[in-house]
């Protein structure tokens, strides 16, 4: 059986930094970019094979032996042996075997193909949920959204890969999301101690993710800055940084940010665009507040560009994830003011992107029209 997922990137809304610690919350979009996985069987006593658009002259070849996926060259893409591994496991432990390899396909539009620009849409994050949820649906497993995030999750734990699962968030459930970090220490630990049924069975601590909607009215723009950003790297300065703020000065942060995503929520919630709108103002502040305290340039002078020609014309605007570079976002209360931002942007030599957040149905829309 053939498969192809697709599954969106991300734009963190609100709750940058902060979110890396338990029990905070973050609202993060899914949005109408796409990675996509595709699975197709292999003949009888053929090797499957790996092969990803970012490298187009690469090919690996795989195999299963006892269980153990065996790659040629598992060091060029630990990501995808990994998440193979983990989620035959899975499988295995709920009583489906498989026998033979597959030939695994990756395409994605998360950046741009023609000038191989790179938007901060999450692509690491985006490859291990589509992984996850091809294998599913090629195995014919359940592939309830909290399933493929809690997969997700265990496949970076692995990996000791940083950040806060946001990302994950988002690809795995589409739409706009409010997210609870996961304490991932105590994960680590349960890892170890639990079986990987027992452990996908339980509630983990500080978890939660709900989906949520915008207000009504309120527009939702996106800009690239023309540079790019790492977020590691990003977080990686902050952990150095993080000795020059205040204890007092830190758990204050912490407090405010997670006051105003509760805010934030409660207004998408209620329907309050006023509130949403202060409350991406709000957050804004405390950013800038976070990047004062940490020393750590959050806000670089193309991302205050971005959000002072947003602001001119009455829309709110902010950077999103780690800032240093990638994109900004910006949200309005008509659509006139939102064409009137994207005038500005293009003037002030930014680039406007067509981007809208993913609905759960435009996601499995875009798997159709792949398979179609």
């Amino acid at each position: 059986m053939k498969v192809e997922v697709a599954v969106p990137g991300k734009l963190f809304i609100a709750g940058e930094y902060a979110i890396v610690q338990p029990g905070q919350l973050a609202l993060v979009a899914g949005v109408n970019r796409f990675l996509t996985v595709g699975l197709e069987p292999v003949l009888e006593g053929q090797e499957g094979t790996i092969w990803s658009e970012q490298d187009p002259e690469t090919v690996l070849t795989w195999r299963l032996e006892e269980g153990q996926v065996w790659v040629s060259q598992p060091e060029v893409y630990p990501l995808i042996t990994t998440a193979l591994q983990l989620v035959l496991d899975y499988g295995r432990a709920i009583g489906c075997q498989l026998s033979s390899p597959f030939h695994l396909k990756i395409t994605s539009d998360l950046d741009d193909r023609k000038t191989s620009r790179k938007y901060g849409l999450g692509s690491s994050g985006a490859l291990t949920v589509g992984l996850v949820r091809a294998l599913l649906r090629y195995f014919k497993l359940e592939e309830k959204d909290l399933l493929v995030f809690k997969l997700a999750a265990l496949v970076q734990t692995r990996l000791e890969m940083k950040g806060s699962f946001g990302d994950l968030a988002a690809s795995s459930f589409a739409g706009l999301v409010a997210y609870q970090s996961v304490d991932r220490s105590w994960l680590t630990e349960e890892a170890s101690r639990q079986s990987l049924h027992s452990l996908l069975e339980s509630d983990w601590k500080d978890l939660d993710i709900q989906r949520l909607e915008l207000p009504a009215d309120v527009q939702f723009m996106v800009a690239w800055t023309g540079t790019v950003a790492s977020t590691d790297a990003s977080l990686d300065r902050v952990q150095k940084a993080s000795g020059q703020w205040s204890q007092a000065g830190y758990d204050g942060f912490l407090r405010d940010s997670l006051a105003c995503v509760k805010g934030l929520i409660h207004a998408c919630k209620s329907d309050d665009r006023s509130a949403f709108l202060q409350g991406i103002r709000e957050n804004r502040r405390l950013l800038k507040e976070a990047s004062a305290g940490l020393g750590v340039e959050i806000e670089t002078l193309s991302l205050k560009t971005l959000i002072d020609r947003a602001e001119e014309v009455g829309a709110v605007a902010k950077t999103s994830g780690a800032g240093g570079g990638d994109c900004g976002i910006a949200f309005a209360d008509s659509v006139t003011i939102a064409n009137e931002v994207k005038k500005n942007w293009l003037a002030a030599g930014l680039l406007p992107l067509d981007i809208e957040m993913c609905e759960v149905n435009k996601r499995d829309d875009a798997s159709a029209r792949i398979w179609e």
